[in-house]
């Protein structure tokens, strides 16, 4: 079988190109204000509803300024290598037997694995108001050769196949690539939707999709839907925009108890004190519905909640009464949850979820936004002309690299540039230095500059990715030591990992090392130290100047030394001493100079892309 393995968004509101991949069970997508989260999840929303590619019922809420393409989301299926060999036995038993391809088709085999029909389609689908008009796109040979698949609303038209048929018939003749790229080969034929089993591989691209687009969309957002009018009448599902929430809940308390049930737990768990649920009927008619809470000392109306609690309560209601498998669209559920309580949501939802179904969540809180497994991390921000782009890393890689670095995910996600600098103490000297530079003055309340640490044994492991980070920030900077040991000028081979995994990356990531010291503390001149450590500084006077004296920091460990006050330069000292330095000071040493000139050089970047 085929699956979902990415969605793309571009050319609607703000967004320029935002790509969910992999699509994962839970998908977080996450930024600034305005940044264009709702805007994807509007796009999904407004998918056709069905296989048969009716219109969608929702349109794209107007423009205020439209761009010139259509607005357009692209799904793209892609089948995996053991469903490869399942349908390739089907179709041709001598190519393969027992699960094993036979030694004579070897080449068949590579040629078809590496042939993109069998791996992946793009289904795209344009429109203003609706997402309306669909076509596709399949790789035939690789990425760079694309045939265009024209759709209408009963048949889809594809380039002819007969190629690949004759030649599993004669493995001998020619190679597979030739074979699709062969015009004696070309024509077009058109298929009948929805595409049926006499097409195998395309029909499991066209069956994924059709599944996915056949799911519920439920879009929680925050509404008031806890009180509404109507009849008596029988409720046996949520509609999808939820707006018989109470007559839906009303007629669970009567007829499903344990469902209900289920919902006041999973509400009680996030929130102890919110009481037990009830869902009367109010007014003279009998005929309007609420959902209240019933706590010890007196009855609360749902309506008279925060929005937070309602959207907890149509979340509940799907996740243990809606018995079809669905995509879930939440939009900042941290509303009203306190930091444990959302911990809390996003383990709930991860656990009840269906089998297939989905979640789409915004979100501006590090408690959502941790990476877990089965979970996709998307990361909004401003590109050229305050467009928005997005990237995304799946949760189970992004967990690996981070527990290496022992950060949150959040800590890149936040910030726009990331600073990842040698040691806890390291932060506090880089922060004092970025307060101390004026050419970032410009850009204080427009980027936020985040520093974090590193211990370089834990960069320097094979589990940690450099990559996994980029896909989150891609703004990153290492500011790392040379060595450790002043008797040996050479890097120690940690050093020396980080600045190759950098290096080898594409495109390279500023990996600043310092070369004209071996720790950071060796940076620091003799007026900081004396002004930030007076009392321990007394009768201290620092000589040295010729480049084969000690520096002010190892002088001064002499000092300590000599006077009974300390063995060793306390780390702890750091940013005190860094908070004296001015810029000038800062400038006069080049490895310190450089970090600053780099991370001004981004700051610029990225006010110049917003305007």
């Amino acid at each position: 079988m085929a699956v979902v393995s990415e969605i793309s968004f571009s050319n609607y509101k703000c967004l320029d190109t935002v790509t969910i991949s992999p699509l994962s069970k839970i998908n977080i997508l996450t930024g600034r204000n305005n940044i264009g989260k709702s805007a994807v999840l509007q796009m999904i929303n407004a998918l056709p509803c069905n296989d048969s590619l009716d219109e969608s019922k929702i349109a794209l809420q107007t423009e205020r300024k439209p761009s010139e393409e259509k607005p357009k989301l692209v799904i793209t299926t892609t089948i995996e290598e053991t469903d490869l060999i399942d349908t390739l036995k089907k179709m041709k038993p001598r190519l393969v037997t027992d699960g094993t391809v036979n030694e004579s088709y070897a080449q068949v085999w590579e040629d078809i694995k590496n042939s993109g029909i069998y791996k992946r389609v793009n289904w795209i689908f344009e429109g203003r108001p609706k997402l309306n008009e669909m076509k596709a796109e399949i790789s035939w040979i690789d990425e760079k050769k694309k045939s265009a698949i024209r759709s209408g609303k009963t048949t889809i038209r594809v380039p002819k196949l007969i190629g690949v048929g004759y030649y599993l018939e004669n493995p001998a003749q020619r190679e597979l690539s030739k074979v699709l790229a062969d015009p004696q080969f070309g024509g077009e034929e058109d298929i009948a939707l929805p595409v049926d089993h006499g097409y195998p591989f395309l029909y499991a691209h066209w069956k994924s999709l059709s599944d996915f687009l056949s799911l519920p969309r439920f879009h929680l957002a925050a509404q008031r839907k806890a009180q509404s009018s109507g009849s008596g009448a029988v409720t046996l599902q949520l509609t999808e925009d939820g707006n018989n929430l109470a007559q839906r809940l009303e007629y669970l308390h009567k007829s499903h108890p344990y469902m209900f049930r289920q919902i006041n737990d999973f509400i009680n768990h996030m929130d102890s004190d919110i009481g037990i649920l009830g869902t009367p009927y109010v007014g003279n008619s009998g005929k309007t519905f609420e959902i209240a809470w019933d706590s010890k000392d007196a009855r609360i109306a749902l309506t008279h909640c925060g929005t937070g609690i309602e959207q907890l309560v149509m979340l509940a209601t799907v996740l243990f009464a809606e018995q079809r498998k669905g995509m879930i669209l939440l939009e900042e559920p941290e509303n009203h949850l306190h930091p444990g309580a959302q911990d809390k949501l996003m383990y709930a939802i991860g656990e009840n979820l269906k089998d297939n179904a989905c979640a789409f969540i915004t979100t501006h809180s590090p408690f959502i936004m941790q990476a877990r497994p089965e979970t996709t991390i998307v990361c909004l921000r401003k590109g050229e002309q305050k467009r928005t782009i997005g990237s995304s890393v799946e949760g189970n890689e992004l967990v690996n690299s981070l527990r290496e670095l022992g950060v949150r995910g959040s800590h890149f996600q936040f910030a726009d540039i990331a600073v990842i600098v040698e040691g806890v103490t390291g932060v506090g000297v880089v922060e004092e230095w970025i307060s101390k530079w004026p050419a970032l003055n410009d850009y204080k309340g427009k980027v936020d500059i985040s520093v974090l640490h590193i211990n370089p044994p834990d960069a320097a492991n094979p589990n940690f990715k450099v990559e996994s980070l980029f896909k989150v920030n891609k703004n990153i900077i290492f500011f790392i030591d040379r060595d450790e040991d002043e008797n040996d000028p050479t890097k120690t081979p940690e050093h020396t990992a980080i600045e190759k995994k950098c290096e080898e990356h594409k495109p390279p990531i500023p990996c600043i090392t310092l070369k004209e010291v071996r720790s950071l503390e060796c940076l620091f001149p003799a007026h900081a130290i004396r002004a930030a450590l007076a009392e321990k500084a007394r009768g201290w006077t620092y000589k040295g100047d010729a480049k084969d004296s000690k520096t002010p920091c190892e002088d001064f460990e002499e000092h300590l030394k000599v006077n009974k006050r300390g063995r060793y330069w306390n780390k702890n000292w750091n940013t005190s001493v860094a908070g004296e330095m001015t810029e000038e000071d800062i400038r006069g040493k080049p490895d310190a100079g450089r970090l600053m000139d780099t991370i001004t050089n981004l700051a610029q970047e990225i006010v110049n892309a917003g305007e």
